[in-house]
């Protein structure tokens, strides 16, 4: 009777912490949209450091390529975010391209603080997803032509 007790309460309790984390995971936000957030605070600390300038950059639009195939091919990229360490050990799965990629629409929006001189200005970021059987990481691009890899991303 005890073991049966002991086995039920042990079930329990493995079934509660299984939601539990379950839910946290659920909350989470995905992990391309971490590495686009950790870009997205980079480039607002760096805009409020400068002594002549301040901005504010903010995501305008998120698309996903429809052509992620043809993201080594078309366009200047250049990368903007990426774990060093896992470059260096996994630089063939960068030979491949990427299985999945989101297209960002930001906004930057300048001026000069006495005031004389304001700009908006649009750039377009690749979040792309890089699988590896160890280590899949999402690493971040500044590029252009998202058309090409099937993403429409227009602006004023």
């Amino acid at each position: 009777m005890r073991k049966t007790i002991a086995l039920v309460i042990l079930l329990v309790v493995a079934i509660t912490l299984s939601i539990t984390y379950a839910i946290i995971q659920a909350q989470q936000a995905p992990r391309w949209q971490i590495k686009l957030n950790n870009y997205v605070k980079y480039r607002n600390d760096t805009l409020y450091k400068d002594p002549l300038m301040s901005g504010t950059v903010t995501v305008e639009r998120v698309t996903s390529a429809s052509r992620p195939e043809n993201f080594h091919q078309t366009g200047k990229k250049r990368l903007v975010v990426g774990d060093h360490y896992w470059l260096m050990e996994n630089r063939e799965a960068l030979l491949s391209p990427p299985e999945e990629v989101r297209c960002v629409l930001l906004r930057e929006d300048t001026r000069s603080n006495d005031g004389s001189k304001a700009e908006v200005t649009h750039n377009v970021l690749f979040v792309a997803y890089y699988s590896h059987p160890v280590e899949p990481e999402w690493l971040v691009y500044k590029g252009d032509n998202a058309s090409a890899i099937g993403c429409e991303l227009e602006w004023e």
